[in-house]
């Protein structure tokens, strides 16, 4: 190895662990050791090793937050399913004992991250008799998978669990919130 070349070896080690210590290099998940040729046999690269590693755990950890919102695929599966609700709910397909008196709004259908569980969120026209709505579409939840599952083109048809959407609830709370005196001023001044 020349002499120029070893040095320019070096100098890449260098930059490439002062780099590990600033952080700089956080999310990277491989490639460090083939970049700088510290690797795990080597004597010389032993502690850069284990800073490289606990940079990669770190990084591992940061990304199993629980508070990361749904994938791409989610949201997808979730509108695609909620499309199909909204189509058998509105040709009357699903057949149950208030499901024909009934009119439905699917506002919003969250799956989990394996697909395998989707929770719906509806709302009854006028949001009258929320409670009623919600049993009859428990008691007919079995007919409405079927006739949603031969819609989509999914490894597993999701089991189905009915909510109250109460989104329109907190939208008033918060503008009549927003609406208060004390509010208004405190906004304004």
């Amino acid at each position: 190895m020349t002499a120029g070349l070893a040095q320019h070896r070096l100098e890449a080690e260098q930059a490439a662990v002062e780099s590990l210590g600033s952080g700089e290099i956080l999310g990277i998940d491989c490639g460090f050791e083939h970049a700088t040729g510290l690797h795990r046999g080597s004597s010389r690269g032993r502690g850069s090793h284990r800073q490289a590693q606990e940079v990669k755990q770190m990084a591992r950890d940061r990304n199993k937050g629980g508070a990361r919102g749904p994938s791409q695929r989610q949201l997808r599966v979730g509108e695609t399913i909620r499309r199909a609700l909204a189509e058998v709910l509105m040709r009357g397909e699903a057949h149950g004992l208030g499901m024909a008196a009934a009119s439905i709004t699917v506002t919003e259908v969250r799956p989990s991250p394996d697909l395998r569980q989707a929770t719906v969120y509806v709302m009854p026209l006028g949001g009258r008799d929320p409670e009623g709505a919600i049993a009859a579409l428990m008691e007919a939840r079995g007919e409405i998978r079927r006739s949603v599952d031969r819609r989509l083109s999914l490894k597993y048809s999701p089991d189905l669990k009915f909510v109250i959407d109460d989104t329109f609830d907190r939208y008033d709370e918060t503008r009549a919130m927003l609406n208060r005196d004390t509010v208004r001023r405190d906004l304004e001044g």
